[in-house]
């Protein structure tokens, strides 16, 4: 694994598009703190889905899932995926460009 350290960064993990995780055209990273576990959710226009990771203690990301668009989902070119919390309660909200709506998804652990 590379290390990189300069202007108070290092870098800890690089997960490319391919294998298991579908991230062609990623973008909209955001992250959420679910009963203690850290979990990034990043969105893929390319392949239409969320690709779901955990963050260990060393800041190497271990992927978990996709999520890929398919009926009653509006995920077609997937972007700005944002975690939030209403009353105490995870979601993610990802927009789906193409399909041109916004999907939410109630997140448990």
């Amino acid at each position: 694994m590379a290390h990189i350290i300069g202007a108070n960064m290092t870098l800890t993990d690089t997960v490319l598009h391919g294998g298991s995780a579908l991230l062609d055209g990623a973008n909209g990273p955001t992250t959420l703190e679910i009963n203690g576990t850290r979990y990034v959710y990043v969105a893929s226009d390319d392949t239409d889905s969320v690709a779901i990771f955990t963050v260990n203690e060393a800041g190497e990301l271990i992927h978990l899932d996709n999520i890929v668009d398919s009926g009653g989902l509006a995920l077609d070119g997937a972007r700005f995926a944002k975690a939030f919390y209403v009353d105490g309660n995870p979601f993610l909200a990802v927009a789906g460009i193409n399909d041109d709506g916004v999907t939410i998804f109630a997140l448990t652990d």
